[in-house]
């Protein structure tokens, strides 16, 4: 059999294979829907628009446009593509250890799960828990700590400058000589 015909015999499969994977860029996203739709430029020039977003379970990232993409056409057919990965390369950090994982955001939020089996918490801006939140060990904070009354500094005020009446009608006692502790 002739070069020419096995070209093109399999030039039809050897250009879906090479149409499988392919790399795009993100244009715009839809994130109002079940599954996210983004618009895509692949390599090829081609712009697709309403592509599936594929994300893993318990997982929900909003890209940020312009980035880098993972585009995956089932059969080799560019109207199957779906975008199964955006790459981040600009704001990655580059701090973990080989074993561990870390989820980030551009603004700076991080949460790192460390090889010795701590978690860290970075968060430029507030870290907010809703609902209750139970604590099993030691609370350590290098700032204030405070709840809807007050804050732990001034209880520890009131405390160290109280007095307790006498038994005596109008005489008190001299301010505590085992203060509370803090500033």
């Amino acid at each position: 059999m002739s070069t020419v015909l096995w070209k093109r015999m399999l030039g039809p499969v050897v250009g879906r294979i090479t149409n499988m994977i392919s790399r795009g860029k993100l244009g715009a996203v839809d994130f109002s829907g079940a599954i996210p739709r983004v618009q895509i430029g692949i390599q090829s020039g081609e712009f697709r628009q309403g592509v599936p977003f594929l994300q893993p379970q318990g997982f929900n990232s909003n890209p940020v446009l312009g980035r880098d993409t993972l585009v995956l056409c089932f059969g080799g057919m560019k109207v199957a593509a779906h975008v199964v990965l955006v790459i981040d390369d600009t704001d990655r950090p580059t701090d973990l250890a080989p074993g561990e994982s870390e989820i980030y955001a551009p603004g700076g939020a991080r949460v790192v799960c460390r090889l010795n089996g701590s978690v860290e918490v970075f968060a430029p801006g507030e870290v907010t828990v809703h609902g209750n939140a139970t604590v099993n060990g030691d609370v350590t904070a290098t700032g204030e700590v405070s709840d809807g009354v007050g804050s732990m500094q001034t209880m520890r005020d009131t405390f160290n400058l109280h007095t307790h009446p006498q038994y005596s009608p109008g005489r008190t006692t001299q301010v505590t000589t085992q203060p509370m502790g803090g500033a």
